[in-house]
């Protein structure tokens, strides 16, 4: 199929969201502008009566440039799911798929990013070096012994040890044929262990282009490209108050509304020695 530089900026919606995150995502699509043109879609996941009314009133009210997509799936299928359905109606796109949680905010966000896509690279604003099979021998309060150890076997069965170098899926650019060939054997997302196998697990989005030899960056603020294995560098998750990130999720604001200890803790979790604490605090 003939590629082409049409970009569709797809923006997911769930039942499982309230309308805070949609409003604080157009809010911050309306104060940075993006700096390249493209097309915005909003997904509306499972979203009925009146709290899918709500949501088309939300939108209208802040953009009339923009596609409403009603996903038609009926059971939960996670993010990816959503993203395979609008693959397949926009596969000739460059794609940037954003989570619910995830808004821009810098500007010319979308003309940096897009700078370096071509129909052989995935790009994302943030990574990880993070591994469930090296956390999984954290136990949490609330598990119990059978459960802990059945976490401790099924991590290291799927996800590889630290480091584990993947693209955060909060938000990702990718084209749409070259995702939908990606997905043809991840079709069946039943649970959010098989959503985390996706974002970081040993057959993740990361990996499969890794594979197929794609070129991998994380896109900074300053429009800077960093190799997968240089992530941490960009200063855009977990590192140095996140000041050069370009699209922020759950988890990157969370990470600045931490007090000290808990930002070295999630420091150590996402990036562990790669990251002298003391420096990129």
């Amino acid at each position: 199929m003939k590629q082409n530089n049409k970009i569709l900026l797809a923006y997911l919606y769930t039942c499982y969201d309230k309308a805070p995150s949609l409003i604080y995502f157009l809010k911050k699509y309306i104060e940075n502008k993006p700096g390249k043109k493209h097309e915005l879609l909003i997904c509306l996941k499972l979203l009925k009566g009146k709290k899918l009314k709500e949501a088309i009133s939300i939108i209208n009210k802040y953009t009339k440039k923009k596609i409403i997509y009603i996903d038609p799936c009926k059971f939960n299928d996670y993010d990816f799911g959503s993203y395979h359905r609008i693959a397949l109606k926009y596969s000739d796109y460059q794609i940037l798929f954003l989570n619910s949680h995830s808004a821009p905010e810098k500007g010319n966000w979308l003309k940096k990013i897009s700078k370096f896509a071509n129909k052989k690279t995935l790009i994302g604003s943030t990574a990880s070096f993070s591994s469930y099979a090296s956390n999984s021998f954290f136990r949490h309060k609330n598990d119990n012994y059978f459960e802990f150890l059945k976490k401790i076997i099924l991590s290291n069965i799927y996800f590889s040890k630290f480091p584990n170098p993947h693209i955060r899926t909060s938000n990702f650019m990718v084209y749409g044929n070259e995702f939908l060939k990606f997905m043809k054997n991840n079709k069946k997302i039943m649970n959010k262990f098989d959503a985390h196998i996706i974002e970081s697990g040993k057959r993740s989005l990361t990996n499969y282009f890794l594979k197929k030899r794609f070129k991998i960056f994380v896109v900074n603020s300053d429009a800077k490209k960093f190799k997968l294995s240089h992530t941490f560098k960009s200063q855009t998750f977990c590192t140095n108050n996140q000041k050069k990130l370009l699209i922020s999720d759950k988890h990157s604001r969370l990470f600045n509304n931490y007090n000290l200890i808990e930002k070295k803790k999630m420091i150590k979790r996402v990036w562990g020695h790669f990251v002298n604490i003391k420096i990129w605090i």
